[in-house]
């Protein structure tokens, strides 16, 4: 059970590695992030947009899109606002 649905901490979800170096696991500092690689002339952008789930459903108007696996969690309600501000963060970042 990952607790990151339910959690506005990211420390808290079972992916988040923060560590560049550890390669034992997949790098993942956040809900949202960018890294450049110079050596590559690439640059790795990750954007938490779950709340968009639902975004194949061309009737449903923005505001009414949401991330619909909350509702599995223990905490739906925490989970839909987490879930909005995941979103909003990654917008942010741009």
């Amino acid at each position: 059970h990952d607790p990151c649905a339910c959690s506005g901490d990211p420390n808290d979800c079972a992916q988040v590695n923060w560590d560049v170096d550890d390669l034992s696991h997949f790098y993942m500092p956040g809900y949202n992030w960018y890294r450049a690689h110079e050596d590559l002339d690439l640059e790795v952008v990750a954007l938490d947009l779950n709340k968009f789930m639902d975004g194949w459903n061309m009737t449903a108007k923005a505001h009414e899109l949401k991330f619909s696996d909350c509702q599995w969690t223990p905490c739906a309600a925490a989970c839909f606002g987490n879930a909005d501000a995941r979103a909003d963060q990654a917008f942010d970042l741009f």
